[in-house]
Formats: C-alpha cells, sequence, structure tokens
C-alpha cells in the first residue's frame, strides 16, 4: 500500500521517455503496443526560430540546438526531398519516430513478431531510419516477445542496424530515457580515429525537462569556455555526430538519465565523465573544474535533519541544494520520484516510492522551506514555505509551470527573485 499513488499526478512512463528520444533521432523507434504515440508538445516555439530541417545546423546557436520535442519545431510527416538534409540514410526529424505494432487480444495468444515486423516494413520508407531501436510497452513485456530476434531480421533484410529495450511503462519516463540512450550508444558508437582535445559530449538532455533556452545557454557556455561539442544525447541530432562519440576527450552528464551511457562509454572507450547538471554560477565554476581534470565534481556536503526540501530529478536538486548551502542553510535533504543514483546521494536523500512516503517528507519535523511540484503541496501539513518547481514530466498537473532555463547565473537569479516574491530571507 506504502507505494500506491492516489491523488498525486503520474509522471510519464519509461514508454514515453523512449518516445523523447526517438523522436530526436533520425532512427525510428518500434514498439510493441496497442497506443498510437503523439507528439509530446510539451515546449513552445521560440520567437524567429525556423521549422524542422530548415533550421541551420551549427553548435552553441539556435540550430539543431533547440533541443525540445514539439510540433513547433519538426517538419511534419514524410521524408525531405532537397539537399541539406539531416545526414545518416537521408531521414529527417519528425513530431513522433515511434511505431506502434498495434497489439490486439489474439496477439497475446499467437505472438506479436509478424505485427512487428510487418508495421516496420509499412514505414520505413516513410521515414528512412538511420537506425531502430524495438521496445516492449505494458501488455508486450508480459508475453514474451523476442526483441532480438525482431531486430536482427530488420538489419538482415534491410541493412539498418537494430537493437532492444525492455520497458513496461511502469517505470518512470527517465529510466525509459536511459535504457533507449544506452542501446543507441552501444548501437551506433564507433571507436575513434583521434581524441579530440577540449571536445565533450553532453548526456542525458531531454526534451521534456530542457527547454530550447536551456540547451542554447549550456551549448554557447561550453563554447564560450574553450569546449566543443561532438554530440549532444537526447535533443535533437544527427546520427553522423552520435557515431563520432568517442572522440570526446570527456562527457558531461547533466541528467541522471545520461548516467548509464557515459558509464558505458568510460568502460568501452575509457572517456571520464563529470555528472551534474550546469546550475548556478559557482556550480558552473566547478564544472569546468572538473571538465579540465578529467574529475568527479565534489559538491558542498550536506549533513543533520533537515531544514529544506528539493524534490525533483536528482541532479537538478543537487544544483539548488548547493545553491541552498552557500545562501546560509545548513542542512538540505534532497529526494526523487524518478530514478537515483546512490552513489551520488547524501546522508538523508532518498528515492520516493509513494504517496505515503512523499507525504513524510513534506511533512518532516524542522523544515523551513520546500523546493517542489506545486501539486504535491496538498499533502503538506504544515505552514512552511513552498517554492514551485516546473513539472513538465506530470501528465495531469493542476498547476502548469513551464520550464526555464537554469543555466549559470539563471539559477541564481531565478532563486533570488522567487525567494524576494515569497519574502523569504
Amino acid at each position: 500500500m506504502k507505494r500506491l499513488w492516489k491523488t498525486v499526478p503520474p509522471c510519464l512512463a519509461d514508454t514515453l521517455g523512449f518516445q523523447a528520444v526517438m523522436s530526436n533521432t533520425e532512427g525510428l523507434g518500434l514498439i510493441d503496443d496497442c497506443s498510437k504515440y503523439k507528439p509530446l508538445d510539451k515546449m513552445p516555439k521560440r520567437a524567429g526560430e525556423k521549422p524542422g530541417w530548415e533550421q541551420d545546423d551549427h553548435r552553441g546557436g539556435r540550430g539543431f540546438g533547440g533541443g525540445y520535442a514539439s510540433k513547433h519545431s519538426f517538419a511534419s510527416g514524410g521524408r525531405h526531398h532537397g539537399d541539406g538534409g539531416c545526414g545518416g540514410r537521408g531521414g529527417k526529424f519528425s513530431d513522433v519516430r515511434v511505431v506502434e505494432s498495434d497489439i490486439k487480444e489474439e496477439d497475446v495468444i499467437h505472438g506479436t513478431e509478424e505485427k512487428m515486423l510487418q508495421a516496420f516494413a509499412g514505414n520505413v520508407d516513410l521515414y528512412n531510419p538511420s537506425f531502430v531501436i524495438v521496445s516492449t510497452a505494458p501488455v508486450s513485456s508480459m508475453i514474451g516477445t523476442d526483441l532480438d530476434a525482431i531486430a536482427q531480421q530488420i538489419t538482415e533484410k534491410y541493412g539498418i542496424p537494430a537493437a532492444s529495450v525492455y520497458l513496461d511503462g511502469q517505470r518512470d519516463y527517465l529510466y525509459g530515457i536511459s535504457l533507449t540512450l544506452e542501446a543507441i550508444g552501444k548501437l551506433v558508437i564507433k571507436k575513434p580515429a583521434a581524441v579530440l582535445p577540449d571536445s565533450v559530449n553532453i548526456l542525458g538532455y531531454n526534451s521534456i525537462d530542457w527547454s530550447g533556452d536551456a540547451v542554447e545557454d549550456l551549448e554557447n557556455w561550453l563554447s564560450e569556455t574553450g569546449y566543443s561539442i561532438v554530440s549532444r544525447w537526447g535533443v535533437r541530432e544527427k546520427t553522423v555526430n552520435l557515431e563520432r562519440a568517442a572522440s570526446a576527450s570527456v562527457n558531461l552528464v547533466l541528467n541522471i538519465a545520461g548516467l548509464r551511457l557515459a558509464k558505458w562509454m568510460e568502460s568501452q572507450f575509457n572517456i571520464p565523465y563529470v555528472t551534474a547538471a550546469p546550475f548556478g554560477e559557482k556550480q558552473c565554476s566547478r564544472i569546468l573544474d572538473s571538465l579540465k581534470n578529467k574529475q568527479a565534481l565534489e559538491m558542498p556536503k550536506s549533513s543533520g535533519e533537515p531544514e529544506a526540501l528539493v524534490i525533483c530529478e536528482q541532479l537538478q536538486a543537487e544544483a539548488i541544494r548547493s545553491w541552498l548551502l552557500q545562501s546560509g542553510y545548513k542542512s538540505v535533504r534532497v529526494c526523487s520520484l524518478f530514478e537515483m543514483d546512490k552513489c551520488l546521494m547524501q546522508e538523508g536523500d532518498r528515492k520516493i516510492i509513494g504517496e505515503d512516503d512523499l507525504a513524510e517528507q513534506v511533512n518532516f519535523p524542522g523544515l523551513k522551506l520546500v523546493l517542489a511540484d506545486p501539486d504535491y503541496q496538498f499533502l503538506s501539513k504544515r505552514d512552511v514555505p513552498w517554492i514551485p518547481l516546473p513539472n513538465n514530466a506530470n501528465q495531469a498537473p493542476s498547476q502548469r509551470i513551464e520550464n526555464v532555463s537554469l543555466v549559470g547565473s539563471k539559477l541564481d537569479a531565478w532563486l533570488q527573485n522567487t525567494f524576494r516574491k515569497a519574502g523569504i530571507s
């Protein structure tokens, strides 16, 4: 009963994390599901931005750095005929690059392998993918469809690299993003001819949590500090750039969903990685030192009974905790309803597993401040100041808060302004 969610809106499922990744690639997601996948239309278009493939591709600017899955930012349907394109096999970006098998009741008995292959055959010319990732979904995860065999048949018949991930719709979207990024990396990354000095891969972007402005701010910051970007994992990127990711000298993991891929790349190509969200001026300074030294980031330590509670994605919460500690709070607890890495957790941090657990955390004795999704606030029985955080991962939030860029000093400015409006010293 402790794991029940009764009134808090559910977050996006792992299969939608799979969709968010695949729709930002030149690949194609093939999922064994009855659901029809629609655009994750979360982010607004920025003023003056061109649609889809009409944008220029240059690092640090707009172009493919738009970084969000939205019907406003992609050309719709079909294949792009003309010069430029998007590299790879001639494919292009579109609203949804996921094709479903349209599983029926009788398929639970007879199997879905043929339906999956038929679904792919009917769409391969439309999407012209440079690679394919095959996935299960809630129903198909229970009937044991052999995804590896399907992926192998696609590769043998069409000459397109294919791999599989096993999702069941029961985990959060960051888990789905994590497995999908790792599967793509294992499938497409090539052994480098040489390592490029002062170069970086950005791992863990995702179009649900990251606004286009945040993507642009981060890439401009890296460019200004002397780093070239080899590839970006989670926002719109060409396959040719993903293929050459092993030539980077270091990986920057800015969301917990990129950590699985970073660990695999370290084991395969000996690429060190730095794990931290680049939010806050002092945080960015520490990240830059870690990138130069190719060493793990040392975060300010928190211990004792918490004065403040931060509930959101783990690395974002860590950056907010760092800001609070340097602003005078002695102890800050980080919690998340999503994926968390135990090695990055500090004393008192915890993965929230249900609504009762969430209620216990927001009512912890001695709390002076909570920063979290406003849809959790009704669980609080105490008069504690509450700073609302963006909540695009929730499917039916009562209070929609759009993402804002918190990169660099923008976190400092946002928190200072928010505290001033709330009358918090």
